[in-house]
């Protein structure tokens, strides 16, 4: 996860180094090695996954310097969405530790390791204490959503159909 601007920078020349490799390593492909296209696609498919990688960290790091939350696709991935709400708010770790009811040292520690030591029931403590609204969905596996009729509004009362 981008944290500061500074890890911005450093993830756009990433991103600039990436590009120059991939355009000179699939020109070598092609000329010296004699590989088809496809060939070239699947030698170069996990440099174009890291790139993809650093690229939606950039968007969601824009995203969240403009206010707006990344959607959470996971349970471990709400830690990580209170550091990026700590970014949109505009808050310092002190601060925003104060708010939580932890100290400096415990924000920092659940930052550096992206809250994947916190236990549920202190997540959900840790996220009361915040001006958001957490909603959840259980999916069956295969499926995208459910359906406008299928939707139960957060308040857990039946969708008006």
């Amino acid at each position: 996860m981008i944290m500061t601007k500074m890890d911005r920078m450093s993830a756009d020349r990433e991103i600039g180094r990436l590009d120059a490799v991939l355009a000179g390593v699939a020109a070598q492909f092609r000329e010296q090695c004699g590989m088809s296209d496809e060939q070239i696609e699947i030698g170069l498919g996990p440099m174009r996954a890291e790139r993809s990688r650093i690229a939606t960290a950039i968007a969601t790091f824009d995203a969240v310097g403009n206010g707006v939350m990344p959607p959470i696709g996971a349970l471990a991935d709400l830690g990580t969405a209170l550091v990026a709400l700590r970014r949109a708010l505009g808050e310092s770790q002190r601060g925003f530790a104060e708010r939580l009811g932890i100290s400096q040292a415990q924000l920092s520690k659940y930052e550096r390791a992206g809250w994947g030591t916190i236990s549920l029931s202190r997540l959900s403590d840790v996220y009361a204490r915040l001006p958001v609204t957490v909603t959840a969905s259980i999916l069956l596996a295969g499926r995208d959503g459910p359906t406008a009729d299928e939707a139960v509004p957060p308040d857990g009362t039946e969708a008006l159909g």
